[in-house]
Parts: structure tokens; C-alpha cells; sequence
């Protein structure tokens, strides 16, 4: 887990501080001390969403450390008057909510000395909320946790990873999460279905194989499997409450896409795990090289991870980000679930998939007059990673009940 959260700590500040060029004489262009409290400067919407977004992983894992350390820690058990897990808990709430605050607010200051930034403590209080949030969740799988016998408990980790790729997919449709009641917006949501033309090979194909995982995830994510009809029901469910969602469209090939995933799932669970890695991998070749325009004289390179991401807006980053960790967390999900029989054997599909997207990352040179800075790979390697160091823990679990 700390190992976990120093990977998060990096990201939240290699994303807040990039592309890192100081100019520390703009320090004296600040108010001073009134900057403190100074929340009259407007962000948009989707930047206090990804603000929010951002801290939730700091939030969680930060908590997860933090009460297992006051746990062993015999001075806060001596403190505790009555429940030792319950003081742990309450001060561990303190401490994230205290230590986040501190952490953004650093940041913001950081960020006066870049000229592309804008600092505001109205983005420290959405990391604060946003880590609350984190802590939240944090809690409640604690408090299911210790509800359950041991065994339970070893099963209960065993579904973290597929609740949280499940949660990504439903972000990504969901995204933006901002309610609208209008009877307009719910009229503009269903209006794709009519659009005849999209439906393409291209989008069906595409809305199949993400709908298809999601059930599958679901499926090891529930204590119980479900049946045809509560798969067409929750599905019904999912798509109204995109259409009550301000810029959500139900497209044609997403709905066709969908059901025919349903209907095929059991075919689905049947197919070898090394398939279906291969799908994964296959289907983001064709979305990345999509339209198979080759160029003759290739686009540039940079090794600045992440480069293309943070120069695009947060509104589309957020989305982008949540579609590519389920797609790419399900495949790294796939190799890190399989009981391999030697630990060589991990090692050698888990390369051969990251050299797989490395190669359809360098083949954009020739498809895409973008940048290329292998936003997949550095994504794909972070999830293998997290997901190993996971399942390993797991397997300790199980090995010690």
C-alpha cells in the first residue's frame, strides 16, 4: 500500500507541476497572504471535476497506510477509550484531511511560478474533497472488511480491482456527473438512436468488446453471477441515467453494442485468457491507427511522459483517462488474475503485452500527425505494477488464513 500511495504522491505532482518550467520571480507578482483566502477565482466545471478525481486515489490509499500504522502503533492504543479501530479511524480521517490540504496548498504555491498555471485555493479545496472522498470509500470497504469472517475478507480484496475498473467504465459513461433535469437534454440524449449512419463495423465491434468486459468484471466483482434478465434491467438503468446526464448521448452502435454483449457473455467467459488479452490488444492497435492513413514522413517523439495528456483540456482528459484504465486495466486485470505456474510466465506475457502497446505507440509515427509520448504504455506498465503488487498481497492473505 505505501508503495501504492508513493506512486500516487508522484503523479498527482508530476500532473500539477508540468512542464515544469519555473520562473520564481513570479512569486512577486502575487498578493501575498490575501491569496490564502482568495476563492473569487471561477474554475470551470471540469476542473474541479479532475481536481476532485485527482486526490480520490491519495485519499483512499493515504487512509488505508495511515490507520494500519495507528493500528500497530501501541501509544494511540493506550489513547483510545473505548474502540481502538474506531480511534484509529477517526484520527486517520484527521491526519488525510490535514496532511491533504497541506500537500494541495504546496502545490498551488508551486504553481505560481509556472507561467501556464493559475493558482487557486478553490483547486486545494476540491483536492481536499476529493481526498475525503478517497477516505470515505476507504472506510467502508474497512467497515465490510471487519464484518466479514477471515476467509470472507481474503475474497472481499479479491474483488477490489474488478469493483474498480467497473467504476471506471460507469465513470466514463456517466462523465461528467452533472445532473440535468431539462426535458431537452433527455430528448438530445435519445436522439442518436436515429442516426442510422454510425452504425459502422468500427463503433459495434467497439461497444461489444467494452460492454462484454464490463459484464465479465461485474461477474467476479458480485458474490453472485446475474441472470439475463438483471443484466438488461441494470442496462435499461445505465442508459437512463446517462440521458439525465448534461452532455450524454446514447449512440446507436452503444445500445446494439450492448445487448449483443449481453446475449453473447456466456461465450465470452468461455474464451482462454491469452484470446482475450490478444482482443484487447488488437482492438487498441485498430482505435489508435484508425483511419490506416499511412504517412511517409513520420510525427515527432517526446519521452516527457504523459506530454499529450495534460496540453489537452481536464474535461476530456478526465474522460480519456477512465476509458483507457478500463480498457487496459482489464487486460492487465487478465494476466495478473491467471494462476500461472512459474512466476517466469507472468513476467513474460506481462512484457510481451507491454511491448505489444509499445510497438502500436511507435507505429503512430507513421498513422498520426500527433506527438507520440506513449501515454498507453506508461499507463498500461503503472497498472501491471499495481495490480501485481495487489494480487501478491492477496496471495500472502491467503496463505496466512
Amino acid at each position: 500500500m505505501r508503495r501504492v500511495l508513493g506512486v500516487v504522491i508522484i503523479i498527482i505532482t508530476y500532473g500539477s507541476l508540468y512542464p515544469f518550467n519555473f520562473n520564481f520571480s513570479l512569486f512577486a507578482q502575487e498578493p501575498g497572504w490575501e491569496w490564502f483566502w482568495d476563492l473569487s477565482y471561477r474554475t470551470s466545471r471540469g476542473d474541479i471535476l479532475g481536481n476532485v478525481l485527482l486526490f480520490v486515489p491519495a485519499g483512499f490509499f493515504g487512509f488505508m497506510v495511515g490507520r494500519s500504522r495507528l493500528a500497530q502503533s501501541q501509544f494511540v492504543n493506550n489513547l483510545s477509550l473505548y474502540s481502538p479501530y474506531a480511534f484509529s479511524v477517526i484520527v486517520s480521517l484527521i491526519l488525510i484531511i490535514g496532511s491533504s490540504f497541506i500537500f494541495a496548498t504546496l502545490l498551488q504555491l508551486l504553481q505560481m511560478a509556472l507561467p501556464t498555471r493559475v493558482a487557486s485555493m478553490s483547486d486545494t479545496w476540491a483536492n481536499v474533497i476529493g481526498s475525503i472522498v478517497g477516505a470515505t470509500i476507504a472506510v467502508i470497504v474497512l467497515a465490510v472488511s471487519k464484518t466479514s469472517l477471515k476467509d470472507d475478507r481474503v475474497d472481499l480484496m479479491e474483488r477490489v480491482i474488478p469493483i474498480f475498473l467497473v467504476f471506471c467504465w460507469l465513470g466514463f459513461l456517466l462523465f461528467p456527473f452533472i445532473p440535468s433535469l431539462s426535458l431537452e437534454q433527455f430528448q438530445f440524449s435519445f436522439r442518436p438512436l436515429m442516426h442510422w449512419h454510425l452504425l459502422t463495423p468500427f463503433y459495434l465491434i467497439e461497444a461489444w468488446l467494452y460492454w462484454s468486459l464490463f459484464w465479465w468484471l461485474l461477474d467476479i466483482a458480485l458474490p453472485e453471477q446475474f441472470t439475463l434478465l438483471k443484466r438488461l434491467l441494470l442496462l435499461l438503468l445505465i442508459m437512463l441515467l446517462q440521458a439525465l446526464l448534461l452532455r450524454n448521448i446514447i449512440a446507436l452502435p452503444g445500445l446494439i453494442g450492448a445487448l449483443t454483449a449481453v446475449l453473447s457473455y456466456q461465450f465470452l467467459s468461455r474464451i482462454p485468457v491469452a484470446v482475450l488479452v490478444g482482443m484487447i490488444v488488437g482492438w487498441l492497435l485498430s482505435a489508435l491507427w484508425y483511419p490506416f492513413q499511412f504517412h511517409s514522413v513520420p510525427s515527432d517523439i517526446t519521452i516527457i511522459p504523459f506530454a499529450n495528456f495534460f496540453h489537452s483540456n481536464t474535461w476530456n482528459n478526465s474522460s480519456m483517462l477512465l476509458h483507457t484504465v478500463f480498457l487496459l486495466g482489464s487486460a492487465a486485470f487478465l494476466i495478473t488474475r491467471h494462476p500461472f505456474e512459474k512466476r517466469k510466465q507472468f513476467y513474460w506475457y506481462a512484457w510481451m503485452l507491454i511491448g505489444s502497446v509499445f510497438l502500436i505507440e511507435l507505429g503512430l509515427l507513421w498513422f498520426d500527425n500527433v506527438r507520440v509520448d506513449f501515454f498507453h504504455t506508461t499507463v498500461l506498465l503503472l497498472l501491471l505494477v499495481a495490480f501485481d503488487r495487489y494480487s501478491q498481497s492477496i496471495r500472502r492473505q491467503e496463505s496466512y488464513a
